[in-house]
């Protein structure tokens, strides 16, 4: 039989069938292919969308919290320079602070207790400063209680819910983000708060008008819609009367894959979930400004895939249709897969841009990208600076341990290795440079679940941990503190004692833990007294005052106590503290001092003495009744006068001003610790004599003088009686014969010292018996006085004149020769002779006889001298009366 032979259509169809499945084949293989391309590329492309997303709202609410941070340091530096007070310049400062950033719809300063001081609101025609009487007490809102907790320096930033005034929410609604930082005080306490209110419509606009992926939404931490696929879901937690529907609601089973994870993508019923985690405060985004957020935020995109599985199915019907078909219709996908290929490139490219950036946006972490053999594949800007003076050129396939000192290194390759080798992050810290840095070494596996890379991660933690050495000194102060700390719970049951206590109250810590302070009560006090105390404290503020306790072995103390509530975020109290300081000696000693005042001023008003006390600069503190007496000034005149200028004479003050630097320095001075005289001046100005006794003592760090003070006017006039008495002669007036003696031998001294020669004349009534037999004693008292008054008119005032004996008198004449003596002599004798003496009407003619003497020399004494005078007068009595003999012997000095 011959060989069949093909028809056309056979070779057709032998052509065609091979040809057709081998498209048919390539066809589906193509189909498979695209579709896990398209799902990739979908998957790549929404993650990516998302990740930007909510990088930049990440990126936008760091920044935001750093205005926070720069307007609080702004405004402790105002306080600074206006000691604690807030100004107009301040409130202006704030005024141009909302002109720029006009983010913020509101921007305010409330005080340390949570008022507002300041508050500007943007409102449509400009800037709207809230009058004072229109401020409000915002102390018990969560976003201030928890601002005034965190360190300086720090921002809180709230949960996104809906603006209130006054309690209600502000329609039309207003989507609101707050940050607060406290504000740092001229003593370094909390001076305020600064709070900036965001609109957060911003946020919210710019995630719906997304274009890839092509619908974002966004939910909250606890799964309510804050922007949903319909407005009507949104914000119903927050409005009164309004449901509050979930993401769960809306999706079941999607809530439980979306809050287990803060990043990631999953399939749920033909819907493909990408979502992303807004962290305020993400590692990558920390700042030299700490941030405190309130919550964090899940940015969600949902795509469908019935529609991407329909259209792979039409590219392969549309390929099996023909070659030519198939050949346009491969090209063509082909060019498409290229494209989207290209796109799928361009979006990765520009993730790793928006990581990048992300990167470099932290100032206080250093990011490194590092190979197994410490080779640096890549690293952020923080670390490029950071080694900049090692590595001018950059950082890039640099070996970080040729970078790093060679002892750094050989320690720290063995903890790079063993993170290696183990799998397991590490985390330690260096401190170089004044630096302290925070590093954490995270290994990168690969799929087969080998270390091929390594992240380090450095963070500047200096200023977070010197704040927390600061806090651990306060604990240490606390501990070590002298004053008695008692910390109680809500309940007043005590938590926490000091040593101070257990020291001073005898008990250990652990025999009071858990029980009430009432087992200090000395009974002293009332319960009126602790009812107030209780009350103070429950309507939230301190109670400040003394309390008198018992300690554990019956001894009563008296304390100064300062008791403080301890509230928690809602307002709550959580604990009370007390401080106290044992003042038991001092109510001691003030009730001493009160009771020796007292009995110091009835001694003193009982003194018939002036008691006086001034201070280092002369002024009068104390004046007693009978200084009053004595100066005639009262009390309320002196005090605060300076003592020596009122009642000093001239000289004395000058001399007191003059003495007392050196007594305000010392305590000492010419008149402390003595009994002196002196005159002193009475208020109508007379001046008496005054007998003064100080003494010093040191008070309160200066010293002080007291001193008695006692008018002695009678006494000098007794002293001066009694003196004349003792050296006077009682009939003549003239110096009697011991004083005589006395002055006479200074006088022999003198003129020894001196060379100068001196005289010496005795004389005495010429038959003075016969005038007291003839005319009694009277007549003889008479004469001697007239005698004795002539003899003082006659002789000079220098010459020394005394009655020696019953009629007899002598002179001293200092200075005089024997020649002028003798015409002295002859003058008495001729004054004498020529006296007028009656007795009874009837003259009595008187006559003396004088002897005249000059001294002979240094070695004679006054006796002598008086001896050779008496010798020359008895010679003149011999001789006839009435006349004037000298002694042979004598010395003619000059």
């Amino acid at each position: 039989m011959p060989p069949k032979t093909h028809s056309t259509l056979q070779h057709f169809l032998g052509l065609f069938l091979p040809l057709a499945l081998l498209v048919l084949a390539g066809a589906f293989i193509y189909r498979e292919q695209a579709r896990q391309a398209g799902l990739e590329s979908l998957m790549a492309r929404e993650m990516s969308g998302v990740t930007r997303e909510s990088g930049i709202l990440e990126t936008i609410i760091a920044t935001r919290a750093t205005d926070a941070a720069f307007l609080a340091a702004r405004v402790a530096g105002e306080l600074r320079l206006e000691h604690g007070a807030v100004t107009a310049h301040t409130t202006e400062m704030l005024r141009s602070f909302a002109r720029i950033k006009t983010d913020y719809f509101q921007v305010r300063l409330l005080d340390a207790l949570g008022r507002e001081s300041v508050r500007l609101d943007a409102l449509p025609d400009g800037l709207r400063l809230t009058p004072e009487d229109e401020l409000q007490d915002k102390s018990r809102s969560t976003y201030f209680r928890k601002a005034a907790a965190i360190p300086f320096g720090q921002v809180y930033v709230s949960a996104l819910d809906l603006n209130r005034e006054r309690g209600q929410v502000e329609r039309p609604i207003r989507p609101t983000l707050r940050f607060a930082s406290p504000v740092r005080g001229p003593s370094d306490a909390l001076a305020g708060v600064v709070i900036l209110n965001m609109d957060a419509r911003l946020l919210l606009n710019r995630l719906s008008q997304a274009t890839a992926p092509d619908t974002l939404l966004l939910a909250n931490a606890k799964g309510y819609w804050l922007l949903s696929p319909s407005p009507e879901q949104e914000w119903g937690f927050a409005l009164p009367g309004r449901a509050a529907p979930t993401v769960e609601a809306a999706w079941p089973g999607a809530w439980e894959p979306l809050r287990s994870s803060t990043k990631g993508q999953f399939f749920l019923d033909g819907m493909l979930y990408t979502f992303d985690t807004v962290q305020a405060d993400a590692p990558m985004l920390r700042q030299t400004v700490g941030i405190v957020p309130e919550e964090s935020w899940l940015v969600i995109s949902r795509t469908a895939l019935g529609a991407f599985g329909d259209a792979q199915d039409r590219i392969f019907l549309t390929m099996t249709g023909g070659l030519l078909l198939m050949l346009i219709g491969f090209t063509s996908v082909w060019a498409r897969a290229r494209t989207r290929r290209d796109l799928a490139l361009r979006e990765l490219r520009r993730s790793e841009e928006t990581a990048r950036a992300i990167l470099d946006a932290p100032q206080d972490s250093a990011f490194f990208l590092m190979g197994l053999d410490g080779r640096i594949l890549t690293a952020n800007a923080v670390a490029e600076e950071r080694f900049r003076p090692v590595t001018p050129d950059g950082l890039t396939d640099k070996s970080m341990w040729a970078i790093v000192p060679q002892d750094l290194a050989a320690r720290r390759r063995d903890l790079f290795e063993f993170s290696a080798r183990t799998g397991e992050p590490l985390r330690f810290d260096d401190e170089r440079q004044g630096l302290i840095l925070d590093n954490t070494i995270y290994p990168i596996r690969g799929e087969d679940g080998v270390t091929h890379r390594l992240v380090v991660l450095s963070r500047d933690v200096t200023t977070e941990r010197q704040a927390q050495e600061r806090l651990l000194t306060l604990s240490r102060a606390v501990q070590q503190s002298p004053a008695i700390v008692v910390i109680t719970n809500a309940q007043g049951n005590i938590e926490y004692v000091n040593p101070s206590f257990t020291e001073k109250y005898g008990y250990s810590a652990e025999e009071v833990l858990g029980k009430n302070p009432r087992i200090l009560k000395s009974g002293f006090h009332d319960a009126a007294f602790y009812q107030n105390l209780w009350r103070t404290l429950a309507e939230g503020e301190d109670w400040v005052g003394e309390i008198c306790n018992r300690t554990k072995d019956g001894r009563e103390i008296w304390e100064k106590a300062s008791i403080s509530p301890v509230l928690d975020d809602t307002g709550q109290t959580t604990h009370y503290v007390a401080v106290k300081e044992d003042v038991t000696e001092q109510r001691r000693a003030v009730r001493a001092m009160a009771e020796s005042e007292e009995k110091v001023r009835a001694m003193s008003e009982a003194s018939q003495d002036g008691m006086v006390m001034i201070d280092d600069q002369g002024q009068v503190a104390f004046w007693n009744r009978a200084a009053e007496r004595i100066f005639g000034y009262s009390r309320q005149e002196m005090l605060g006068q300076r003592l020596h200028v009122v009642v000093a004479m001239e000289e004395d003050a000058g001399k007191a001003r003059e003495g007392f630097p050196d007594f305000a320095a010392s305590g000492k001075g010419a008149v402390v610790g003595t009994l002196t005289e002196r005159t002193a001046r009475r208020k109508d100005g007379s001046a008496f004599p005054a007998e003064f006794s100080v003494a010093a003592f040191r008070l309160q760090d200066r010293w002080w003088a007291v001193g008695t003070v006692r008018d002695i006017t009678e006494r000098k006039r007794a002293e001066e009686l009694l003196r004349e008495l003792a050296t006077t002669d009682g009939l003549t007036g003239l110096t009697n014969r011991r004083h005589f003696l006395e002055r006479g031998r200074a006088e022999l001294e003198r003129a020894r010292r001196t060379g100068h020669p001196v005289s010496c004349i005795m004389f005495d009534v010429d038959h003075f018996k016969k005038v007291n037999d003839t005319y009694g004693h009277d007549a003889g008292d008479a004469v001697l006085k007239a005698l004795a008054r002539t003899a003082r008119e006659t002789l000079r005032g220098m010459d020394l004149l005394g009655r020696i004996g019953s009629e007899e008198f002598a002179a001293v004449l200092p200075e005089t020769d024997l020649e002028a003596a003798l015409h002295a002599a002859e003058r008495l004798r001729l004054a004498v002779a020529s006296m007028n003496v009656e007795h009874d009407g009837r003259p009595l003619p008187v006559t003396i006889s004088l002897g005249v003497a000059l001294s002979s020399g240094p070695d004679e004494s006054l006796d002598d001298l008086l001896r050779r005078a008496d010798q020359a007068l008895y010679e003149a009595k011999n001789s006839g009366r009435n006349k004037v003999c000298r002694s042979a012997a004598g010395f003619a000095g000059s």
